[in-house]
């Protein structure tokens, strides 16, 4: 659960953490569209106003980032963030060139290969979700904070050597510099 505020206490939001996604392990699972808006109304009728999308569950967000795998386009990530805009959810989004909890299932190490290019993928990501009238999708859910990886803590724990703490802090530097 995600709680937010303001330093008056007068405002505050309740989130639940990739609460319309579905897990990687469940991935292989048909799980439809109706399955999620029954997700999402569900969160919506409990109160919540925010959630967590994390950039390696639904919609997978760290395949458009990273250009690697077989989605790289944008429809999958427009369709869940105009999903949650429909439900009236704000969103907190992870923002990863690999997925953000197994990063080393998919690459060998923490190094961008391509830093122009991925800080050119992010650039499009914060454009298409700001909200700001430029180059937005129509009826996504808004963006209210950009999170940049996932728990750090981890890629070195549980394989050691995957991530030092200067790569880190150089895709860090970019993806903030990218947003």
């Amino acid at each position: 659960v995600l709680m937010t505020g303001v330093a008056n206490a007068e405002e505050w939001s309740l989130g639940i953490n990739e609460a319309v996604s579905i897990p990687v392990a469940m991935s292989k699972h048909k799980v439809g569209t109706a399955q999620l808006d029954k997700m999402a109304q569900m969160v919506d009728d409990l109160g919540v106003d925010v959630v967590r999308v994390n950039a390696s569950t639904t919609p997978r967000i760290y395949r458009m980032l990273s250009g690697k795998g077989k989605n790289r386009g944008w429809a999958s990530a427009d369709r869940a963030m105009q999903r949650l805009g429909r439900h009236g959810l704000s969103v907190i989004m992870v923002v990863s060139p690999w997925p953000a909890n197994d990063p080393w299932n998919q690459v060998d190490n923490c190094r961008i290969d391509d830093i122009k290019a991925y800080a050119s993928r992010v650039q499009q990501l914060v454009e298409r979700y700001d909200r700001d009238g430029v180059g937005d999708v129509s009826g996504a859910a808004r963006v209210i904070a950009w999170e940049v990886d996932n728990e750090p803590d981890l890629h070195e724990t549980s394989r050691p050597g995957f991530c030092p703490p200067r790569m880190h802090v150089a895709t860090v530097k970019a993806t903030a510099r990218a947003i």
